[in-house]
């Protein structure tokens, strides 16, 4: 398609202009495709898709003498008028269109939706409503209302710590990120403030969490604590969208309002501890039964280094190099490789010794516990915590370099979505190479955010501590 494509077109004019072209294309391209989730991949293609836009644009314009819009975002199209039309008719002259270029384009039947500005669309992974705005739909919102309000919530109303001492209650979760599919569960959050005996008696209270309606609140002073940190959890409550909120006091409105004074560096190892968490089960994951036996084992390994690690501060001090671990090929017929050990210890204590033998026959007996699996579900939950990993990053990034929490990742659920639909997954269950590059950018690009963001190494103290001091005034004035 060289020659269709400006400015490819151009180039190939030129002595050696092709060869040059497809020397700078094969670094590019994977295995003869674009690989998901790098830089170029969304610039080639929107480049290579350019005779398609032109003439397919050019076509529906005044198609069956009617206006329409045509939309593209990489491999997703999107056609719209003003006025109904004979779906079938559009969607013959796209794939007839297509075929006339002589590439292998097909129509994803599954992916084809038809909506219209009565009902909600899903758009590009997003639901748009009548008003195109972003929005989780209004029977869902409804729903979700009727829902906060049954019986199955009567402990907001009745609990002694919640009820009027609420100060907010919002979405968490999926439905928080904008992440939601049809299955997702209604996770609620909130905080309450703490009681006068809370304050100068003998009483303590930090949460209420009720785990059949997956709800959590949080006592003020505890939550203020863990914001702090800039827990993960807890820092997302303070960053929702204004429609996200079921109830909101002055008292909540001013510590949303003031948000960025929890802020700080604490992120990058608060965040970053949580995203290695992800990492971590998903490699974990992938490490019990997707990855080949030899991977396995120098994944075992590594999990056996680290407990090796802790041993020093556990056990009676030994020498360095008195546990050497390594793989090696493995004598057993139902093996590659295996992990072994050289061992070189005086006068050690034997039940010390039993017990770091223990540690380590624990990890392995975590990985070879067999258990079965729902491997369609396995899926879904890898998907999830790769999708979870990726956003947490995102967020990181917005509180280093915007300065600001923002919850609703509604310009990043393209890319979030598609992990979440396994868009990243190879058909053995791992994960395309392209992935775990796009968490190496991550990192980088937050090890710079980190040094060169202007939030401060800590939040300002006393700048929290009157706001604490005035809030739970009030709440003991009330």
């Amino acid at each position: 398609m060289f020659s269709m494509v400006f400015p490819f077109s151009e180039i190939v004019k030129e002595p050696q202009g092709e060869a040059a072209l497809r020397t700078a294309m094969s670094l590019a391209f994977l295995n003869g495709g674009l690989p998901q989730g790098t830089p170029i991949s969304p610039l080639i293609t929107n480049v290579m898709m350019i005779p398609v836009d032109f003439k397919l644009s050019n076509t529906l314009r005044n198609f069956e003498k009617q206006s329409f819009i045509y939309t593209r975002y990489a491999d997703d199209f999107i056609i719209s008028s003003k006025y109904d039309f004979d779906v079938r008719s559009v969607e013959e002259l796209v794939v007839s269109t297509l075929n006339s270029f002589g590439a292998p384009f097909t129509i994803n039947a599954s992916k084809t939706r038809y909506g219209s500005s009565a009902g909600r669309n899903w758009n590009l992974g997003v639901m748009l409503n009548k008003d195109n705005e972003i929005t989780v739909g209004h029977k869902k919102k409804k729903q979700i209302k009727e829902m906060v309000n049954g019986s199955a919530y009567d402990f907001l109303r009745t609990n002694e710590h919640l009820g009027r001492k609420i100060i907010f209650l919002t979405l968490g979760g999926s439905y928080s990120y904008g992440t939601n599919v049809e299955t997702s569960d209604v996770d609620v959050r909130g905080c309450a403030l703490n009681s006068e005996s809370d304050l100068l008696g003998l009483t303590s209270f930090e949460q209420v969490v009720n785990t059949q309606t997956d709800t959590t609140i949080y006592a003020f002073n505890k939550l203020v604590s863990l914001l702090l940190n800039c827990n993960p959890n807890t820092i997302e409550m303070l960053g929702c969208k204004p429609e996200h909120y079921f109830y909101i006091s002055d008292i909540g409105r001013e510590m949303i309002a003031n948000r960025k004074m929890f802020l700080s560096k604490r992120a990058v190892h608060s965040f970053g501890g949580y995203a290695n968490q992800q990492l971590r089960r998903l490699e974990n994951a992938l490490a019990r039964d997707r990855l080949s036996q030899a991977r396995r084992e120098e994944h075992i390994l590594n999990s056996m280094k680290g407990a090796v690690k802790s041993f020093e501060s556990r056990y009676t001090i030994f020498e360095n190099g008195s546990i050497v671990l390594y793989t090696d090929e493995s004598p057993r017929e139902d093996l590659d490789r295996e992990i072994f050990a050289d061992i070189q210890l005086k006068k050690y204590p034997v039940r010390e010794f039993n017990s770091v033998i223990n540690d380590l026959t624990n990890v392995i007996g975590t990985y070879e516990k067999l258990n079965h699996r729902n491997h369609k579900k396995d899926d879904e939950h890898l998907n999830k915590h790769a999708m979870h990993l990726i956003r947490l990053y995102l967020l990181c990034l917005d509180i280093l370099e915007k300065e600001d929490i923002v919850t609703y990742r509604g310009d990043d659920l393209p890319l979030l979505m598609s992990i979440r639909k396994g868009d990243y997954q190879l058909e053995d269950g791992t994960y395309r190479p392209e992935f775990f590059e796009m968490v190496s950018d991550f990192e980088k690009r937050l090890n710079y955010a980190k040094q060169n963001t202007s939030l401060p190494d800590n939040p300002d103290m006393k700048k929290v501590e009157e706001f604490v001091m005035s809030v739970n005034r009030r709440a003991i004035d009330a």
